[in-house]
């Protein structure tokens, strides 16, 4: 209610040569990316101007006074650093760091009325309506005993999305140097593999250290796992890595809207990950326990490997095999768990 009352109140004030100005319409849609940040962290805000008079071809910038008006003056000439980028399909970029920008503290912001502006062209003859960007508070994550969570809740195929990574809640990753996300698409369908050997790779999968123990990454979907057009998302499978395999979490499963054949909240701790595969020289082995079994069979049922693990995860030269489709079985006392091997 209060931020209502403020943004009518700021209207209500505009100097009155603003109301002359050709109304250009409403901003169909804001968003940002990342979708949670910290406001010394640099962020790109989205707008998507569908709808409004403005055209492709414009220059649009932005007439901002919350939590402070950097651009004061020069509503009639707007200045160059408020000028935002177009993307494509009617939706341009503003690129900022909040507290360089707006010369305030974090403090002064969280206190402020948020993120109120306008869009217009250079010399304010036409402009949009009153908007705020939304700032996601994802504050009560760190006591809210999750080892993950993610924003929004409403995640889809082509936003941004944020996911945010507890370590403290895993012991094994106390003393992690970096964390990796290694993920799949509808049950591992599309992957997006954690390759600890591959530069490019390495720096796709690494979480950002907010600090306290907490990572995050932010991707859209259908490019960082590379989906096809018309491809339909249901589930998001991953699990974190420290450094280059030393530890994993278990498997955790995001569900998309609209798609519950699995809790939406799924933290899979039987599931038995094999990697690299296909695999080449060494195969790692993990979310297993320590002394368990583990027998590789090749397709007519034979037993070609053999061993006891030393550790929850496990490494085994596997570079003697020939290629092939082969069957990892892990059993301990009570239980067998089987997953697919491809040798290359």
């Amino acid at each position: 209610m209060k931020t209502k009352i403020y943004s009518f109140l700021v209207a209500l004030i505009f100097p009155l040569a603003a109301f002359s100005q050709a109304d250009a319409g409403i901003i169909k849609k804001i968003y940002s990316n990342p979708v949670i940040y910290n406001f010394d962290e640099k962020v790109s805000w989205y707008f998507d101007l569908t709808g409004t008079t403005f055209a492709e071809t414009e220059d649009v910038y932005i007439w901002i006074w919350s939590p402070s008006e950097p651009d004061a003056g020069n509503f009639a000439n707007s200045s160059d650093f408020a000028k935002l980028t177009y993307v494509g399909n009617m939706v341009w970029r503003f690129d900022l760091t909040p507290t360089t920008y707006f010369t305030k503290t974090i403090a002064e912001i969280k206190a402020s009325a948020g993120f109120w502006l306008r869009l217009k062209d250079k010399t304010g003859t036409k402009q949009t309506g009153v908007a705020n960007v939304p700032i996601t508070d994802f504050s009560a994550f760190a006591t809210s005993g999750k080892p993950f969570d993610y924003y929004p809740a409403a995640f889809t195929l082509d936003d941004p999305l944020s996911i945010i990574f507890n370590a403290n809640l895993l012991p094994a990753f106390a003393d992690a140097s970096t964390v990796h996300l290694h993920a799949g698409l509808n049950n591992w369908d599309i992957k997006q593999e954690y390759q600890a050997w591959l530069p490019e790779i390495v720096a796709k999968t690494q979480l950002i250290n907010m600090g306290g123990g907490f990572y995050r990454i932010d991707l859209v979907p259908r490019t960082y796992f590379g989906a096809p057009a018309g491809y339909v998302m249901n589930t998001i499978n991953f699990l974190f890595v420290k450094n280059e395999w030393a530890a994993t979490t278990p498997d955790y499963v995001m569900n998309a809207p609209g798609f519950s054949s699995v809790p939406a909240y799924q933290i899979n701790d039987k599931s038995l990950l094999l990697f690299p595969n296909p695999v080449k020289n060494e195969l790692t082995i993990s979310n297993i326990s320590k002394n368990v079994k583990i027998s590789i069979y090749d397709l007519s049922g034979k037993l070609v490997m053999y061993k006891t693990a030393g550790s929850t995860t496990e490494k085994t030269d596997v570079s003697n095999l020939t290629k092939g489709v082969y069957s990892v079985k892990v059993s301990d006392n009570t239980t067998t768990r089987t997953s697919k091997l491809i040798k290359q």
